[in-house]
């Protein structure tokens, strides 16, 4: 199956109710921060994720109810990686 990032999206979009992640990162020397998996031939990201507390109480959604919730964090994460013209 071909990942691309459109049928990817309602994932993340649900992920991101259910916990908080962050991007492993990390800085060889005195070089910058650069995310664990950047630049690799096959770019592979790893996050730490962690349940938010107030889904603990949340019912197991069914497939239709999964995407009422969500946030853009995966998103953000997208932009932020993104290059920058600095023309």
């Amino acid at each position: 199956m071909l990942r691309t990032l459109p049928k990817e999206m309602p994932f993340w979009y649900a992920f991101g109710a259910w916990f908080d992640f962050i991007p492993v990162v990390y800085r060889q020397k005195e070089k910058s921060w650069k995310r664990f998996g950047e630049g690799e031939k096959d770019t592979c990201f790893i996050f730490i994720a962690t349940r938010k507390p107030e889904t603990l109480t949340w019912p197991i959604p069914d497939g239709n109810d999964l995407l009422k919730k969500g946030n853009d964090t995966f998103e953000n994460l997208l932009l932020m990686n993104m290059p920058v013209d600095d023309n």
